[in-house]
């Protein structure tokens, strides 16, 4: 189901788009990844849009649910720290 293409390009581990389908017939398909035409096999469940993954230079397709939670910012634990500052007295400032 994976057609591999070697990519100088692309320099990130894992992306998810959204592709654009120029071509598709009864085993192959072929869709518009950031430019370039990466034919994989058709699963007849793509009609003009077909999520793409690409990951360490594999290129196979996924569903759309999988590339809306790509989308999602992740978000940290915000640690927040106080800082007490210590206040020391002399003696001549102590009240009896």
């Amino acid at each position: 189901m994976v057609i591999i293409l070697k990519s100088n390009n692309l320099e990130v581990n894992l992306l998810i788009k959204e592709c654009k389908v120029i071509l598709e017939n009864d085993d192959v398909m072929v869709v518009d990844f950031e430019g370039k035409k990466v034919q994989l096999t058709s699963n007849k469940l793509f009609s003009d849009i077909a999520y793409v993954k690409y990951d360490k230079g594999k290129y196979t397709l996924t569903d759309k649910l999988e590339y809306e939670r790509s989308q999602k910012k992740k978000v940290g634990k915000t640690v927040e720290k106080k800082l007490f500052e210590d206040t020391v007295l002399e003696e001549n400032d102590v009240t009896k």
